[in-house]
């Protein structure tokens, strides 16, 4: 009788584990990797000369608890929206300063995404509505994202948003305008994940294969000297 309680236990837990819409992947392979609670940390930092605008604190985003992801996903909009809560260290929240994000809606307006299924996931990027057809896709490693040079009204507007392949949560963000004529910088926003993987590190392991062709002809050299 004990046996049979411990195996109905175990199968219970299997059923609620396997269950979860949250943990769950979808039939194109994406999963969300957060969790209720989870914090991450970044410095943010804003820079407006000519309004003597300077902000430079430590801020962390709050995660909710994921809605499940549909089981297939053929827009940018069918990825459920997390609504972030983002915060300076104290816990204060950042308010109104959340505008200065809006370059992200350029990217589809995500601080994140899910994970494990990157390909598709640039797909569905490519046919964002308010996309622009110059953007570049970063894919490595470590990271996926998005870059853009875009020029507007005599400025030129540089974005950038990546995030961890790990979490799938904003490792960067950056939007840069600057006057052409004058080459002045006018405005920068900047949101940098604290933590973020080595960037030596995922060079080396981007290109793990020419380094140990490398590594093998350079053996293979050493061995023929040798032989002479």
């Amino acid at each position: 009788m004990k046996r049979i309680a411990e195996v109905l236990s175990t199968l219970i837990i299997l059923v609620m584990f396997l269950s979860s819409p949250a943990a769950a992947a979808n039939a194109q392979g994406f999963s969300w990797a957060i969790s209720s609670g989870d914090k991450v940390y970044y410095q943010f930092t804003v820079d407006v000369p000519s309004s003597f605008i300077s902000i430079d604190e430590r801020t962390y985003l709050l995660m909710p608890d994921p809605d499940a992801l549909p089981s297939w996903i053929n827009f940018w909009s069918d990825i459920p929206y997390i609504a972030i809560d983002m915060r300076y260290d104290n816990g204060t929240s950042v308010g109104f300063l959340l505008l200065l994000f809006l370059g992200l809606l350029t990217f589809g307006g995500r601080f994140v995404v899910p994970i494990g299924s990157w390909d598709w996931l640039t797909r569905l990027a490519e046919r964002i509505p308010e996309g622009h057809p110059n953007t570049t896709f970063v894919d490595n490693s470590a990271y996926w994202g998005m870059k853009l040079a875009l020029v507007s009204s005599g400025k030129m507007n540089t974005l950038e948003a990546s995030y961890l392949k790990s979490d799938g949560v904003m490792a960067r963000y950056s939007h840069v305008v600057t006057d052409i004529a004058s080459s002045t910088k006018e405005s920068e926003v900047s949101l940098v994940r604290e933590s973020l993987p080595n960037d030596i590190i995922v060079t080396l392991q981007d290109n793990m294969l020419y380094i140990g062709v490398a590594v093998l002809l350079l053996v293979v050299a050493v061995i023929c000297r040798k032989t002479k």
